[in-house]
């Protein structure tokens, strides 16, 4: 449960220029599983001392998954406490914002909608103590220490400064979210959005029966890869199959959510002859275009000698 706090709140005239926050998102019209990039920044020009940041929807926003974006290996993160008492991902970098300089402490989430409506996010509060000055001789200061000190260390300034306690709050925001099209929805639709490629091997071509034959397809691009399911593929009556296994990648960079799934689906043929494994199928929606798009990868031809067991043998 998220610890409640007040805070008393400067009106819009009353805002602050040395501290604010700001959160915007990469769209805010989206397709149900569409992904939506979340950016919290929180900008400030004096020194800070202790802090509290509520997010009130993030830990309990209705029909909608939320995921953290891959962290970039190249970049220095620091733990950032939300919430009360949830550790976060943040970046804390140096930032002109309307030709004035600005710390900034900023972190993201993803949105992945699951049910059709619109949606208001609420605003982002902030309560802090805002130095105003130091008892002794000022000696480096949070900001001057800003890119060297450990995170930890960045909110505590020690028993000589002195400060006056601030709150704030940022924008709201709302999120309208469509349902895909019902119209020209390919049979084969399966809950896939995004730029999608599609690839299908078969191997071995050329076996013996009771030996597998693997299928292979991956899926890559931007879009929903975590929620990607199984391409279509038609029955296959003279082979046995497994349950497919699938194993994933993914990158958030740039806003955007890219990576692979690949999914392997295990036959074993029942009888020798030559038989054909007809088109594997997958369907996703566009919403650049707005329209579906269909892949098509086969047929693929197989070719089963006689084991060991009779011509005929059932596997």
């Amino acid at each position: 449960v998220t610890q409640a706090f007040k805070v008393n709140v400067f009106g819009q005239s009353e805002k602050r220029r040395d501290i604010f926050i700001d959160v915007h998102t990469d769209k805010t019209k989206a397709y149900l599983g569409e992904k939506i990039l979340v950016t919290f920044k929180w900008y400030f020009s004096k020194d800070i001392g202790d802090y509290r940041i509520n997010i009130p929807w993030l830990d309990g926003i209705k029909n909608f998954l939320v995921t953290d974006p891959e962290l970039d290996k190249n970049l220095n993160y620091q733990r950032l406490t939300i919430n009360g008492d949830k550790q976060i991902a943040a970046l804390r970098s140096r930032e002109l914002y309307k030709g004035r300089e600005y710390m900034v402490i900023s972190f993201q989430k993803v949105l992945t909608p699951i049910a059709a409506g619109t949606y208001a996010l609420g605003p982002v509060f902030l309560k802090c103590d805002v130095v105003t000055g130091y008892r002794r001789s000022r000696h480096r200061s949070a900001l001057d220490n800003f890119f060297n000190d450990d995170f930890d260390e960045f909110f505590g300034l020690g028993r000589n400064a002195v400060t006056e306690p601030f709150a704030t709050r940022s924008n709201k925001m709302t999120l309208d979210i469509n349902e895909v099209p019902g119209q020209h929805k390919p049979a084969e639709y399966d809950g896939a959005v995004g730029r999608f490629t599609f690839a299908v091997n078969v191997k071995p071509i050329s076996l013996k029966v009771g030996e597998p034959v693997t299928l292979t397809m991956k899926v890559a691009g931007s879009g929903n890869i975590e929620q990607l399911k199984l391409p279509y593929i038609p029955d296959l009556e003279f082979f046995k199959g497994y349950e497919p296994e699938s194993k994933i990648n993914v990158t958030h960079k740039g806003g955007e959510v890219r990576g692979e799934k690949i999914f392997e689906k295990v036959l074993i043929p029942r009888y020798a002859g030559d038989y054909e494994i007809p088109e594997i199928i997958f369907a996703f929606f566009n919403p650049e275009t707005g329209r579906y798009q269909t892949k098509k990868r086969g047929p693929f031809k197989i070719h089963v000698e006689i084991g060991r067991a009779s011509c005929r043998e059932r596997v």
